[in-house]
């Protein structure tokens, strides 16, 4: 079989990918970027971003609606408004958890004159503060409208 010959044979049957082609996984989003996925009533962090605030179960999220800037950061769980981001699957893996909040998600959306209708992807960054690492978020910074 040529290189180029997309056919597959086998004994039983033919088929004949003529015309099709491979799509470039350029084209794919890539989950090395801290991503979060925002709508009204809930937001939930990509698998990264929580690997970037090494695999922490806790988080306090304090906004700047003025910058437009979401900071996120790790915190101890008896912490004062913290909230849970992650959680332990049946296989010991640390899995995102979708943190619901009504409140919380309205007055943002408000905020940020989106569409309550809407779903909201922005891509974040690590920054740090002395030795403390941090997520930051420009909320006017879209990766994608859903």
């Amino acid at each position: 079989m040529k290189s180029n010959d997309l056919s597959v044979k086998s004994d039983k049957n033919e088929f004949n990918l003529e015309g099709f082609e491979r799509v470039s996984g350029e084209l794919f989003a890539k989950s090395v970027i801290p991503q979060v996925t925002i709508k009204h009533g809930s937001l939930v962090f990509n698998a990264h971003a929580i690997k970037m605030l090494d695999n922490c179960r806790q988080i306090q999220i304090l906004m700047n609606y003025a910058k437009k800037s979401m900071l996120v950061r790790a915190c101890d769980e008896n912490l004062f408004h913290s909230v849970q981001w992650s959680k332990v699957d049946k296989n010991g893996e640390v899995v995102p958890k979708i943190i619901y909040g009504k409140p919380f998600t309205g007055k943002l959306i408000y905020e940020m004159f989106w569409e309550f209708k809407g779903t909201y992807k922005i891509n974040g960054k690590q920054v740090k503060d002395l030795d403390e690492k941090m997520l930051e978020f420009q909320l006017e910074n879209l990766a994608d409208t859903l």
